[in-house]
């Protein structure tokens, strides 16, 4: 890292304008992927909410929709992603593009409607000439919307043209809510979540959903959905008189509200596989989370910095798996005497994410042991593509059971192997297993795949 990029990542992160504005009258290359060998200076300032520096940025002439090397996002993506709205209207006011998409095909509204409060935001973006289409896989920016209160900026989004109907693995917007009303009965979340989804259930019957689509599958272990119109599987549920109210006044089937009849198994494990973009995968985890397991949710942390992944990166030659990268920006690992992440039945133990410090802090501890010898007569037994030793300094340690062992990135597998697959490094015993095949694929499993 050149000392102009140095000095830079130390002015934005110490949020110090006029040391920006020197290092750029000393040569600091605006326009070129500086940071990380994937994102540019516009990028790194709108992803730590530097405001007055992005607006040094964008009068000293930065291309405002210079895409990221890796996800193809431009600076409106990673604002509208934060739910940074100063940062949107400096954006949108220096032309930057609402039609761009992603390496993923998510446009910045795709990217705004994931957060909580968002009306703003949506009617910026759709001012500004934003598409609302679907994506290729159906899904809408009204189905990243279902687990919000406000029900304002579905109204915005039908109204510009979006399709309320549409959908996304089999489910429109008003049957996602279903599944999700399916999963909490019976938790003590059930009747405040009955009460926050009725405004948005409203909204959508009023714009135009469908309450007579047919589910063409099961939902969330209840198999005998399919075949079912969303009204008579609502009525299966013990919602609230307000949600069968709303559905069944425009289903043409008003009647005596049913109470619920017979009785629903129990949620069973997921089986969906990952969607293939980080941001994605924190949003369905942590809504499956807030459902399951809600104190897990407030134990995350805020995103990592481009410097604090940069000193895991340095802790090997080999690459860092890209999902690991993006993973912990958008989340950098959970607090000190969290509540374990990993499920202890599958694990052996409860084990805690772990944040970029401490990351670095327990590979130092476990690569001192390696360099002063104390696993040279140490025996492994590895799985089939792992490597038979005791501890590699190529095993990234990204999770803790805080009694010693640990998940690991393997960085440098075996033949056989799979660069980014995750071993669990046991301090005590010489089983060096292979328990997932990413990063991504470990938090998927761990959080949805099982009811608790």
């Amino acid at each position: 890292m050149s000392s102009l990029v140095k000095r830079m990542t130390k002015a934005i992160l110490t949020n110090k304008k006029a040391d920006v504005e020197s290092l750029l009258k000393e040569g600091f290359p605006l326009n070129e992927i500086t940071f990380w060998d994937d994102v540019a200076v516009i990028h790194y300032a709108v992803s730590e909410q530097r405001h007055d520096i992005l607006d040094v940025l964008l009068k000293s002439g930065a291309e405002v929709d210079l895409p990221t090397v890796s996800q193809k996002k431009t600076a409106l993506h990673i604002a509208c992603w934060e739910g940074d709205q100063k940062s949107v209207e400096r954006l949108l006011a220096a032309g930057a593009s609402a039609s761009l998409e992603d390496k993923d095909g998510f446009t910045a509204l795709m990217c705004a409607v994931r957060n909580s409060k968002t009306a703003k935001l949506v009617a910026l973006l759709l001012k500004a000439g934003a598409p609302v289409n679907t994506l290729k896989d159906g899904r809408s920016p009204i189905h990243q919307m279902i687990n919000h209160e406000d029900p304002a900026p579905i109204q915005l989004l039908v109204a510009a043209g979006s399709d309320v109907n549409s959908a996304f693995a089999g489910l429109t917007p008003l049957m996602k809510i279903m599944d999700e009303l399916a999963f909490v009965k019976g938790k003590p979340s059930e009747k405040k979540t009955y009460k926050a989804r009725l405004p948005i259930i409203e909204a959508l019957v009023h714009c135009g959903a469908n309450p007579n689509a047919i589910f063409p599958n099961g939902i969330s272990g209840h198999p005998e959905a399919k075949g079912m119109t969303i009204v008579e599987f609502a009525r299966r549920l013990p919602v609230s008189a307000g949600i069968l109210v709303a559905l069944e006044s425009t289903s043409g089937n008003i009647a005596k509200i049913a109470q619920s009849q017979d009785s629903i198994p129990a949620p069973t494990p997921m089986t969906v596989k990952p969607p293939r973009q980080p941001e994605a995968v924190w949003s369905a985890i942590l809504d499956r989370l807030s459902q399951t397991r809600p104190s897990i949710c407030k134990s995350f942390q805020r995103g990592a910095t481009v410097k604090q992944l940069a000193a895991i990166q340095a802790l090997s030659k080999r690459p860092l798996p890209a999902d690991f990268k993006r993973l912990w920006m958008i989340k950098n690992g959970q607090k000190k005497g969290a509540e374990g992440l990993f499920d202890s039945e599958e694990f052996n133990d409860e084990f805690v994410l772990l944040s970029t410090t401490d990351i670095v802090r327990e590979w130092q501890a476990w690569n001192s042991l390696l360099v002063a010898g104390e696993f040279e007569f140490d025996s492994a037994k590895p799985d089939a593509g792992v490597r038979a030793d005791w501890y590699h300094p190529d095993w990234i340690p990204i999770a803790s059971n805080t009694g010693g062992d640990f998940l690991c990135i393997d960085l440098s597998p075996n033949r056989g192997g799979k660069r980014g697959q995750i071993v669990c490094l046991k301090h005590d015993s010489p089983e060096r297993t292979i328990v997932a095949n990413s990063v991504t694929d470990l938090l998927w499993r761990a959080t949805m795949t099982r009811e608790k």
